[in-house]
């Protein structure tokens, strides 16, 4: 599919019965839909957050990342761990993007946490962003929202804080669940 073509398949008529090719492109549409374009990926290490710099998330390593194109009967990536920031939409649609961002556990600073997906490098508040002001104990912010996408797109995630000292911060891989920075992004529509 190129940029947001509806997928071709035939449409049966009253009387008419249906041959091997028509059930092939039903069975691709549906395959499709139940197993939609997902990639989930997530950090396996901590990574340190320069003070008052925006600065991407570095994925480690993928949980899942499937792209199966309709009809093209191949499965591709979206993420490649030679670029390990960015994401690429393979098939254009509406997707649920959520990011999971797992903050060092630090005493309550006062000092602001914001993280936001940027499409094709260009930040835009309609793409996702979150400000949070750090309370102490680590801090973790889970958000999800839909962005459109055509074929080629791309998307990255990035953090910044304020801390006062200008003291960098580190995401941190924690132990218990729910502690560790996580990206998905899944197909939902046209």
């Amino acid at each position: 599919m190129n940029k947001l073509d509806a997928p071709d398949l035939d449409r049966w008529r009253a009387g008419e019965l249906p041959d091997e090719e028509m059930f092939n492109a039903l069975q691709d549409a549906l395959d499709f839909l139940l197993d939609p374009p997902t990639v989930k990926l997530r950090q396996t290490s901590n990574q340190s957050i320069p003070y008052n710099a925006d600065t991407r998330i570095q994925w480690h390593e993928a949980i899942e990342d499937n792209c199966k194109p309709f009809g093209v009967g191949y499965t591709t990536a979206m993420w490649d761990p030679a670029d390990p920031n960015k994401i690429i939409c393979r098939v254009g649609g509406w997707y649920d993007i959520t990011i999971t961002t797992s903050w060092e556990n630090l005493a309550d600073d006062g000092s602001r946490r914001i993280t936001e997906t940027r499409l094709n490098g260009v930040t835009n508040p309609e793409h996702g962003r979150r400000d949070m002001w750090h309370t102490g104990n680590g801090t973790v912010t889970n958000m999800t929202w839909p962005v459109f996408f055509n074929v080629g797109d791309y998307c990255e995630a990035w953090v910044y804080h304020d801390h006062t000292g200008g003291i960098a911060r580190s995401l941190v891989v924690g132990t218990e669940p729910g502690r560790r920075s996580q990206f998905k992004m899944k197909w939902v529509s046209l």
